[in-house]
């Protein structure tokens, strides 16, 4: 069981282990390169964390959970259109792959690894993207159904996360370096933003 640590202390831990676990991946990853990053002695990870296994799943799960609620309180906001919501959650989308590009082929391989808890987690924070106020403002904008919002949603994720999932293979496709690849990504929003009143 993880005990009741000083904040900065656990926060200084969490964002070595991070950067760590993002880098080199839990089964690569050292527990005492952690710790010189945080500058902690090992003991004292392991009183408060227990296991490198238990120090990396606290971290993702964090990590999920950030990304997540964020996606889904651009979706219930209130004061924006509809419109406004895809362009607000494909920039967040897009900044957040640009800011750390590791991120999202971590997070894809934690969810194959981990699927079956990740659902549970889904339930308990209540990840129900239909029962979000931007799905009520798409069945009032067009008049059509759930199922119609259900086709709609995974062709909009799609437009948006698919080259994002892709990137490694695309940089090779394309010929392009890494830095290059997210410098198209940026570029390829305005045409996200172009192709969104087609999507419904």
């Amino acid at each position: 069981m993880v005990k009741k640590i000083n904040s900065l202390t656990e926060k200084k831990i969490k964002q070595a282990a991070k950067e760590v676990f993002l880098k080199k991946w839990l089964s690569w990853s050292r527990t005492r390169e952690i710790t010189e990053k945080a500058w902690v002695n090992l003991a004292l990870l392991n009183y408060y964390f227990g296991w490198k296994e238990e120090l990396f799943n606290i971290v993702m799960f964090e990590m999920l959970e950030e990304f997540q609620w964020t996606m889904i309180k651009i979706l219930n906001n209130r004061e924006t259109t509809f419109e406004e919501k895809m362009k607000t959650y494909t920039d967040s989308y897009y900044d957040s792959i640009v800011a750390d590009p590791k991120i999202f082929p971590f997070i894809l391989e934690v969810m194959r690894q981990n699927i079956d808890e990740i659902k549970k987690r889904i339930k308990e924070w209540n990840w129900v993207f239909t029962k979000t106020y931007f799905a009520e403002q798409y069945m009032e904008t067009t008049w059509k159904t759930l199922d119609d919002f259900r086709d709609f949603f995974v062709n909009f994720l799609g437009l948006v996360a698919f080259p994002i999932v892709w990137a490694p293979l695309f940089t090779v496709f394309f010929e392009l370096k890494e830095k290059e690849y997210y410098d198209f990504l940026i570029r390829r929003k305005k045409f996200i933003f172009n192709i969104i009143p087609h999507l419904y």
